[in-house]
């Protein structure tokens, strides 16, 4: 948190920006463990007769202000952006993958213009570059996508140093399975 401080205070904001994504991510570690803990306190209460609400009021209190604390930082630095994401059809398939066009704008209506970063669709993970009408394109090949799922998420994830939050949307799949063939030729 001093690093962020004092880089604003410098008016410095690439170092701004980069504590910023650091304390998101330390602010996002420690709500899932205090979310693991909550849940242990729970637990504990449960099973014996000890009085575990103090302590999980305090778990949920310091979760809230650090939550808090860092949307008030990542606001000041950071811009939100949108994610509109277009794709040639919802039929998809390992032999028929799909083409997966997405726009990235701030809240503003801007397009993010020429940025690094990379795509995750479902588990799937794509480094990308938006163009100067900030889209991408990729071609998506389900390989661990349910055959009954009908969604997709396809996230847009800036590189850290990025002043620019990350986007998420979803894309309409029909998914077909494919029967995989091996054939093997042996020589004497």
């Amino acid at each position: 948190y001093e690093d962020y401080q004092q880089a604003r205070a410098e008016g410095n904001t690439t170092a701004a920006v980069q504590a910023a994504r650091e304390l998101e991510t330390i602010a996002e570690n420690v709500t899932r463990l205090n979310r693991s803990l909550y849940q242990d306190y729970e637990q504990v209460a449960n099973l014996t007769a000890l009085d575990t609400g103090s302590i999980q009021r305090e778990l949920s209190d310091s979760t809230r202000n650090i939550s808090a604390q860092q949307s008030s930082i990542s606001s000041a630095v950071l811009n939100e952006t949108r994610l509109n994401v277009t794709t040639n059809g919802s039929q998809v398939a390992f032999a028929d993958p799909m083409l997966i066009t997405g726009t990235v704008e701030t809240a503003a209506g801007t397009v993010v213009a020429n940025q690094t970063g990379v795509v995750v669709v479902g588990d799937r993970v794509y480094p990308t570059r938006t163009d100067s009408n900030g889209q991408f394109t990729l071609t998506y090949r389900p390989v661990s996508l349910s055959v009954n799922a009908t969604r997709v998420s396809v996230r847009y994830i800036p590189e850290l140093s990025s002043p620019y939050v990350s986007a998420t949307d979803t894309a309409s799949v029909n998914v077909t399975q494919v029967t995989p063939s091996l054939s093997v030729t042996t020589t004497p």
